[in-house]
């Protein structure tokens, strides 16, 4: 499982756990510049978090990264503020080239598929909206409007 296991091992032998949450704050600024500099707020400041944690953990950087890291690196969440680095940006998609548009704009509307579905039960556009949002919460909020 590569260097982690034993690495933990280690410091809790030598009751230095402690190390481990000081080599994940070390890395966290390397992440950070390494993805752009995203903002430190949710959900991003989780993204470079646990990207760092991983990083420290199995001794490799990069060799483990989480489908949010992947996300990130490949637009879903908008243009980062700088660069992300090439070679890091590679390691994660491969030959797959990031979004450039608004990440919205892949998005099939849904509007009048979400009136559809609820039919009678929508009795307003915020009835449909909250479907279209909350699907299984709407509905049975709906039904029970409807029954009294």
């Amino acid at each position: 499982m590569g260097p982690a296991p034993a690495l933990v091992a280690q410091l809790r032998a030598a009751k230095a756990e402690h190390r481990l949450d000081a080599a994940v704050l070390a890395e966290m600024p390397k992440v950070r510049e390494d993805l752009g500099y995203p903002p430190l707020v949710t959900p991003t400041s989780q993204i470079v978090g646990s990207q760092a944690a991983l990083n420290v953990m199995t001794g490799k950087r990069y060799s483990v990264v989480p489908t949010e890291t992947t996300n990130y690196v490949m637009g879903l969440y908008g243009r980062p503020p700088g660069p992300i680095r090439d070679e890091v940006r590679r390691k994660i998609l491969g030959n797959k080239e990031p979004i450039t548009c608004r990440p919205a704009d892949l998005l099939a509307p849904g509007l009048e598929e979400a009136r559809r579905e609820i039919g009678s039960l929508a009795t307003s556009e915020e009835d449909v909206l909250s479907y279209a949002l909350f699907p299984d919460l709407a509905r049975e909020f709906l039904r029970s409007r409807q029954g009294g």
